[in-house]
């Protein structure tokens, strides 16, 4: 039973990941640029929507490597 307990004060108190923070900053980031290219995409903005789409890939390409890095440690 305390190893029980030893692991949920664990779990609650792990330690904070700046590679966890910066890809949910990206994630965000990824999540306002697929927006913004729905947008142009509706309004007949071609050229912006396909840019907004391809940096909304990359950000979230940045987000899973930030996830994954902070899951190795």
């Amino acid at each position: 039973l305390d190893e029980i307990r030893a692991m949920r004060r664990e779990r609650n108190f792990s330690e904070f990941s700046i590679a966890q923070l910066a890809g949910a900053v990206a994630q965000a980031f990824a999540i306002c640029a697929v927006c913004f290219g729905l947008y142009w995409a509706i309004n007949g903005d071609a050229n912006s929507s396909t840019l907004a789409l391809l940096t909304a890939i990359v950000f979230q390409i940045m987000a899973l490597t930030g996830f994954m890095i902070s899951k190795r440690r």
